[in-house]
């Protein structure tokens, strides 16, 4: 029974996108290699309650009236504590709460409802006091695990504060509970930076701390006024005010990045795609905001609630995790198992910043566009032209091809390796497609090392000899060289496999999780039978790293000059007791990984995610559908908009669509290139392999669909897929309008029939230039 919900649960939680698609690269799911007995681990992380007290004694806190500019707000006086920008901060000392002020359109967002649409709302229990607190919390009892839900208000939190640099930081201290968190507020270039430091957090005596929530109710706002949250539901969804919601009807609630690979937390068995970009936002009509967690956001979920639900008020905000809570074995047997709290504290350093639209800019397109230069700005994104030079996107838009080269079959006795494409078969295929018109052509090639896709990892070489081995690749880099095709090679840095002598250890290089044993992640099970194959294992972000400089040698030796960097998931723990690395560090080694692959071979490509943008030319696998949550009332394509001329990106493959009119028409209208995956071989080969699922991939038999769907991409994107979009709407039901810099207008018709407006007709379930603008 454990074994089976295991399997059943990871399987729906993680895919692996690797070239664009989801591979089946875990046929069943991870598996904990040796259950731990009760109470074993601990938990660790990287916090240290003694800095924590140490760090609360030192604050310079106190009640002292503040010294700023004071006003009145719904019969509370308020003190103007910062003002940079065109925006200023406001502090109501009593309570604690916040206000940014737009100083040059006089729009005020309160932290918390003002007291005029409090008394409106007429809230009950302990809703009436989450409405007036900055901070709501759960805690357990000692010896108890069902959570508390409670607030800084009902708690009757000691508030005091201390002048800082453009903003106050303020201390919320409830010494009946023995809790408590110091946050800052200041103002950055006209923006919001709340932060919450690891210290910040304290925890004395016997209760124990499970989340908390800042500013919950930023900007929240009552139904009236149309409006919208935003939340970061694939490519973007909106939860519109002023509809009616069944008040069963569940919050928007989950994990910014999906669920922790090393942690099989309670609950995390949802069929979904991953939040993939930590940001959320509230429009209220001619005013909007985003917030981006900045730090911590592996640490993180998104809530939003739509009026009617929790209160009658219209929010959205984030919850963070400082303990986890997961599934721990305690014994052999199938089913032997319990639900428990982490035992230490552990939360991690967590900054949100919000940032305020302009009037004229205050749709989601607007917010997107705001999205965009954060990422710019504060990340240094560089554009697609800056780095390439001012042409860099004219003309027909680059086609990633991914062409699977051989993967590992098992067997009763071991493995076998069964060759999907040669390189001389692909140096075959790029010359067919370019022939056919197809210039712009990327090749990458997946399965090319020694033992075939997932072979002796972390070991890669040498280069499959059945393939035609090096010097075979070094002959097709030197064709696809004069035909101008860039070649990469895919490559899984953070996976081994328990092969003898592949350079691996499993003891010392094997990421544990929380229950302080290894990860494994199976490949038998559902699809193999009881053949005795090898498991996977995740590399540690240090193992996998120093490995990888090592790799990135040898291809530059062979002259490759790109990499497509396959991840699992959104970044993992490592919960060793030597060497405890957080999820978010784990990210931040993967794009060490980027950056040297770009600086040593020229390009990287990845997973389409926030943390790749600016590390990666192009991302892979950007979902381009939601997971159509009854809470979520429209898709609209925020991430393809903020990151549309910051690199290039593409969903799944044309050729294993699971509905592919709809999914053509989607790229086209969210401004993706062209992707394909295929093998000279039959697909029905691999049917025993990690490409099981790739049921149509023979180019003979894709051949003209690839060059027909190409050519419909060149009608849509050619001189723009590398420039930024400035516009969508939906012109009516089923009918969307994509706008680019320069003025190209793209309409999408969903619908079997016809649209006709302005003189236009789209053919139904098809698409439409309705205005080339300039290039």
């Amino acid at each position: 029974m454990f074994k089976k919900i295991v399997r059943g649960s990871l399987r729906g939680l993680r895919r692996m996108r690797a070239a664009g698609i989801t591979l089946a690269v875990a046929a069943a799911a991870v598996a904990l290699l040796a259950l731990t007995s009760e109470g074993r681990h601990k938990g660790i992380g990287t916090y240290d309650s003694g800095k924590a007290q140490a760090f609360v004694e030192s604050l310079q806190v106190g009640q002292r009236q503040p010294s700023g500019e004071s006003r009145e707000i719904g019969g509370r006086t308020w003190y103007r504590v910062a003002e940079q920008t065109g925006t200023a901060l406001w502090l109501e000392p009593a309570r604690g709460q916040i206000a940014l002020e737009n100083t040059r359109t006089g729009a005020l967002w309160l932290g918390n409802p003002g007291e005029k649409e409090l008394a409106q709302a007429n809230a009950k229990g302990i809703w009436a006091t989450n409405l007036l607190s900055p901070i709501l919390f759960r805690y357990l009892d000692e010896g108890q695990s069902n959570e508390k839900v409670t607030n800084t208000v009902d708690q009757e939190a000691k508030v005091e504060w201390v002048a800082l640099d453009r903003g106050v930081g303020v201390l919320y201290s409830m010494d009946k509970l023995g809790f408590s968190f110091y946050v800052e507020y200041t103002v950055e270039q006209g923006e919001l930076v709340v932060r919450l430091p690891e210290e910040g957090v304290r925890e004395k005596g016997t209760k124990r701390l499970v989340s908390l929530e800042l500013l919950p109710f930023f900007g929240a706002s009552p139904n009236g006024p149309e409006g919208y949250l935003f939340v970061p539901d694939g490519p973007g969804g909106l939860i519109r005010f002023n509809r009616t919601y069944s008040s069963q009807l569940a919050s928007y609630a989950f994990p910014v990045y999906g669920y922790d690979p090393a942690v099989w937390s309670v609950g995390a068995y949802e069929n979904r795609t991953d939040i993939a970009f930590p940001v959320f936002g509230l429009n209220r009509g001619t005013d909007s905001y985003i917030a981006v967690i900045e730090r911590g956001a592996a640490n993180t979920s998104i809530l939003a609630a739509p009026a009617g639900i929790n209160t009658a008020f219209n929010e959205v905000h984030t919850r963070i995790t400082l303990r986890n809570y997961y599934y721990q074995p305690i014994g052999l047997g199938d089913g032997n198992w319990k639900n428990v709290y982490q035992e230490q504290l552990a939360p991690v350093e967590v900054q949100i910043r919000y940032l305020l639209t302009d009037k004229d800019k205050s749709d989601y397109v607007g917010m997107a566009q705001q999205y965009r230069r954060y990422l710019m700005t504060h990340e240094q994104v560089p554009t697609l032209r800056e780095k390439n030079g001012a042409d860099y996107g004219q003309g027909s838009p680059p086609l990633m091809l991914n062409l699977v080269m051989s993967a590992a079959e098992p067997t009763p006795t071991g493995e076998k390796l069964v060759v999907g494409t040669t390189f001389k078969d692909a140096a075959g295929i790029a010359d067919v497609l370019a022939k056919a018109g197809i210039r712009n052509l990327n090749v990458s090639l997946t399965g090319w090392n020694n033992g075939g896709f997932p072979g002796r990892l972390p070991d890669r070489f040498p280069v499959e000899q059945q393939l035609g081995g090096e010097s075979g690749l070094r002959q097709l880099r030197e064709q696809l060289a004069k035909m101008g095709i860039p070649l990469s090679l895919n490559d899984a840095p953070f996976y081994a496999t328990d092969k003898r002598a592949n350079g691996f250890s499993a003891r010392s290089e094997a990421i544990k999780n929380i229950n302080g044993t290894t990860v494994s992640w199976s490949q038998g099970g559902d699809w193999y039978g009881d053949a005795d194959i090898p498991d996977f294992y995740f590399l540690t972000p240090s193992a996998a790293l120093k490995k990888w400089q090592r790799t990135l040698t040898s291809l530059k030796r062979l002259g490759i000059e790109g990499v497509h960097v396959q991840t699992y998931s959104h970044g993992f723990g490592d919960y060793r007791a030597d060497s405890y690395t957080t999820r978010e560090a784990s990210l931040g080694t993967l794009q060490d990984m980027l950056d040297q692959a770009s600086a040593q071979l020229g390009s990287a490509q990845t997973v389409a995610a926030a943390y790749s943008v600016g590390h990666a030319e192009h991302l892979s696998g950007m979902a381009l559908d939601s997971n159509y949550d009854l809470i979520v009332d429209e898709q609209i394509p925020f991430f393809p908009i903020a990151i549309h001329g910051l690199a290039t990106y593409s969903s799944n493959p044309g050729n294993l669509r699971r509905n592919p009119t709809v999914e053509f028409l989607r790229d086209i209208e969210y401004g993706a290139v062209p992707t394909f995956m295929a093998m000279t071989g039959d697909t029905r080969d691999m049917g025993r392999t990690n490409f099981a699922s790739m049921f149509s991939g023979q180019f003979s038999l894709i051949q003209d669909q690839i060059v027909e769907q190409y050519e419909a991409y060149q009608t849509a994107s050619t001189d723009v897929w590398a420039g930024f979009i400035e516009g969508h709407r939906q012109v009516a039901a089923g009918v969307y309008e994509t706008v680019y810099e320069g003025g190209r207008k793209i309409w999408v018709n969903y619908n079997s029939q016809p649209f006709k407006a302005d003189g236009i007709v789209v053919d139904g379930l098809n698409f439409k230039v309705v205005e080339e603008g300039r290039a």
